[in-house]
Protein backbone atom coordinates (compact mmCIF):
# COMPACT_ATOMS: atom_id res chain seq x y z
CA UNK A 1 0.00 0.00 0.00
CA UNK A 2 2.79 2.44 0.90
CA UNK A 3 4.58 1.73 -2.40
CA UNK A 4 1.39 2.48 -4.37
CA UNK A 5 0.96 5.82 -2.54
CA UNK A 6 4.58 6.80 -3.25
CA UNK A 7 4.21 6.04 -6.96
CA UNK A 8 0.92 7.92 -7.12
CA UNK A 9 2.46 11.03 -5.56
CA UNK A 10 5.24 11.05 -8.19
CA UNK A 11 2.83 11.36 -11.13
CA UNK A 12 2.94 14.74 -12.85
CA UNK A 13 -0.13 16.05 -14.68
CA UNK A 14 0.13 18.10 -17.86
CA UNK A 15 -2.86 19.90 -19.40
CA UNK A 16 -2.28 20.84 -23.03
CA UNK A 17 -3.75 21.05 -26.53
CA UNK A 18 -2.48 18.85 -29.32
CA UNK A 19 -3.11 17.34 -32.73
CA UNK A 20 -3.53 13.58 -32.99
CA UNK A 21 -1.05 12.26 -35.58
CA UNK A 22 -1.59 8.50 -35.50
CA UNK A 23 -3.14 5.62 -33.55
CA UNK A 24 -1.78 2.09 -33.15
CA UNK A 25 -3.88 -0.61 -31.44
CA UNK A 26 -2.46 -2.24 -28.33
CA UNK A 27 -4.27 -5.26 -26.98
CA UNK A 28 -8.04 -5.44 -26.93
CA UNK A 29 -9.09 -1.98 -25.69
CA UNK A 30 -6.04 0.32 -25.61
CA UNK A 31 -4.23 2.35 -28.27
CA UNK A 32 -0.80 3.92 -28.64
CA UNK A 33 -1.31 7.54 -29.78
CA UNK A 34 1.16 9.93 -31.38
CA UNK A 35 0.40 13.57 -30.51
CA UNK A 36 2.00 16.87 -31.51
CA UNK A 37 1.80 19.65 -28.90
CA UNK A 38 3.18 23.16 -29.07
CA UNK A 39 4.74 23.00 -25.58
CA UNK A 40 6.20 19.46 -25.64
CA UNK A 41 6.63 18.71 -29.34
CA UNK A 42 5.83 15.19 -30.56
CA UNK A 43 4.89 12.83 -27.75
CA UNK A 44 3.61 9.29 -27.50
CA UNK A 45 0.88 8.25 -25.07
CA UNK A 46 -1.27 5.25 -24.23
CA UNK A 47 -5.01 5.87 -24.42
CA UNK A 48 -6.72 3.43 -22.07
CA UNK A 49 -10.06 1.74 -22.89
CA UNK A 50 -10.55 3.74 -26.10
CA UNK A 51 -12.00 0.86 -28.10
CA UNK A 52 -14.75 -0.06 -25.64
CA UNK A 53 -18.29 0.28 -26.98
CA UNK A 54 -19.33 2.89 -24.40
CA UNK A 55 -16.06 4.87 -24.47
CA UNK A 56 -16.44 8.67 -24.48
CA UNK A 57 -12.99 9.11 -26.02
CA UNK A 58 -13.31 6.94 -29.12
CA UNK A 59 -14.80 9.63 -31.37
CA UNK A 60 -12.33 12.31 -30.31
CA UNK A 61 -9.05 10.45 -30.79
CA UNK A 62 -9.04 10.55 -34.59
CA UNK A 63 -5.90 11.48 -36.58
CA UNK A 64 -5.97 15.16 -37.53
CA UNK A 65 -8.23 16.29 -34.71
CA UNK A 66 -7.33 19.07 -32.26
CA UNK A 67 -7.90 17.94 -28.66
CA UNK A 68 -7.43 19.25 -25.14
CA UNK A 69 -5.91 16.53 -22.98
CA UNK A 70 -4.63 15.63 -19.58
CA UNK A 71 -1.42 13.62 -19.62
CA UNK A 72 0.09 11.75 -16.68
CA UNK A 73 3.82 11.28 -16.61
Amino acid sequence: MIRWIRNFLRMVEHYTKGIILSRIPIGEYDEFVSIYTQEMGRIFAVAKSVKRINSKLSGHIVPGSLVRMRLLE
